[in-house]
């Protein structure tokens, strides 16, 4: 799935402006070859030499934050079970977002997507490097693209990440997905206007709220209680001070 989401999030040089512990912009060739998931080698060129250093798989698990070409940030989560999953939310499939596995290989990480791409972490000279490979390219090619990677550590860090819920009208679909992104921006799969900023706030007993506003005036505030995350809805006609127009319970894609 989404190649537009390769051409369009990515460049042959990426500029990385953000800060990883801060929101920003809120509303505004070296072989190597690994087996891969399929069982089949899989041989990657890295522009640069072997990494600085090597990945251990505990700094690897979490969330990192990239930029795509038209310099605008998402992220993607990788888990300890494997998985992965991206918020880039330009492509077909909107704020539902991509899936994927991936791997400690060499010290490095490889993502592999179910749209065929393949993405590569290592430590480089400055920092963490980023390479991709698209569907079709031969992997022993150098990379289609290159960037750099950051990752998030702060508290946002519980949102951040692509959300499943349901519906609030009649008529809504039954599921319903939210991105939330390390730079306050906010997509979902509903409505005309489906983007959207978002802000970690402190509420009462040290509780964090993402609080959500929609372009077309909706409003969203999402939490954990005893038994997992519930996101409240207020309708854009309804009271912010009152009670919620819809309440439901969330899941975080994994």
């Amino acid at each position: 799935m989404h190649l537009a989401r390769r051409i369009a999030r990515r460049s042959s040089l990426w500029a990385l402006t953000l800060v990883a512990s801060t929101m920003l912009g809120a509303c505004q060739a070296t072989p190597r070859a690994d087996a891969g998931s399929n069982g089949s080698t899989i041989t990657l060129r890295s522009r640069g030499s072997t990494p600085s250093r090597p990945f251990t798989k505990e700094e690897l698990v979490g969330t990192w934050a990239l930029t795509d070409a038209r310099n605008s940030t998402f992220n993607v989560l990788l888990g300890s079970d494997g998985h992965a999953v991206s918020t880039w939310s330009g492509g077909p499939t909107g704020a539902i977002g991509e899936r994927g596995t991936w791997r400690l290989v060499d010290g490095a990480a490889i993502i592999e997507w179910t749209n065929g791409w393949i993405d590569r972490l290592a430590y480089g000279a400055h920092g963490v490097d980023q390479e991709a490979w698209g569907p079709g390219d031969a992997t022993d090619a150098s990379p289609r693209t290159y960037g750099k990677a950051v990752p998030i550590k702060d508290v946002m860090t519980e949102f951040v990440g692509v959300w499943q819920t349901r519906g609030v009208l009649p008529g809504d679909p039954a599921t319903v997905y939210v991105a939330i992104q390390s730079d306050g921006m906010i997509f979902k799969s509903i409505g005309d206007w489906r983007y959207g900023c978002w802000a970690a706030v402190t509420a009462t007993g040290n509780r964090q709220v993402a609080r959500m506003t929609w372009a077309n005036g909706w409003y969203d505030e999402l939490t954990r209680d005893s038994e997992g995350y519930v996101v409240r809805t207020w309708t854009p006609s309804a009271d912010r001070g009152g009670p919620p127009s819809a309440t439901n319970r969330v899941r975080r894609v994994d």
